[in-house]
C-alpha cells in the first residue's frame, strides 16, 4: 500500500473549524481514509507539537483545554504511523530550507516525507504546493485541499 503524509493542517483544520466547509470535508475525508486502513496514513512525530501549539494558541494567549483536548484526539488517531524525526530528517529539512525558503517545519514535513517514500504530501499550506517546492521535492505529489 501506497503512504501518503498528512500535513499538520490535515489534523488541525477539523478540530478548529477555521476553513472552508469544503477544506474542513476534505481534511475529514482523508482522516477517514486513514482511519479505515485504505490507506497507510503518515505523519512527523513532530505533528503532535504544531497541533497542540495551534489548537492551544487558536484564540490567543494559551488555552491548556483546548491544546489538550487537541493532543488527546490527535494520539488517538487510528492507522496513523508516526515518524521518528532524526538526523536524517533534519539534515534533509535543512537542504530544502536553502532550497525553498519555507518555515522550518513544513521543510521538516516535507523531508519526513520525501525520506520515508511517501507517494504525496496532504496538505491545507498553499506555500507547500508552490512550483519551487514541487521542484525542489521531486516525483512527491502534493495535494493542496482547498484548491480549485
Amino acid at each position: 500500500m501506497e503512504s501518503w503524509y498528512l500535513d499538520t493542517g490535515v489534523f488541525a483544520t477539523p478540530m478548529l473549524k477555521n476553513r472552508e466547509p469544503s477544506v474542513i470535508a476534505g481534511c475529514e475525508g482523508w482522516l477517514a481514509r486513514a482511519a479505515a486502513g485504505s490507506i497507510e496514513a503518515v505523519t512527523s512525530a513532530a505533528t503532535w507539537e504544531e497541533v497542540v501549539f495551534v489548537a492551544g494558541s487558536a484564540h490567543g494567549g494559551w488555552d491548556r483545554r483546548l491544546a489538550d483536548g487537541a493532543g488527546d484526539r490527535f494520539l488517538a488517531l487510528g492507522n496513523l504511523h508516526r515518524l521518528a524525526v532524526t538526523e536524517t530528517e533534519i539534515r534533509k529539512a535543512q537542504e530544502l530550507l536553502l532550497k525553498t525558503g519555507l518555515k522550518s517545519y513544513d521543510c521538516l514535513h516535507l523531508a519526513s516525507a520525501v525520506l520515508h517514500n511517501a507517494i504525496g504530501l496532504v496538505t491545507v499550506d498553499g506555500e507547500l504546493a508552490t512550483e519551487k517546492t514541487r521542484a525542489a521535492v521531486g516525483s512527491l505529489r502534493v495535494i493542496l485541499l482547498g484548491a480549485s
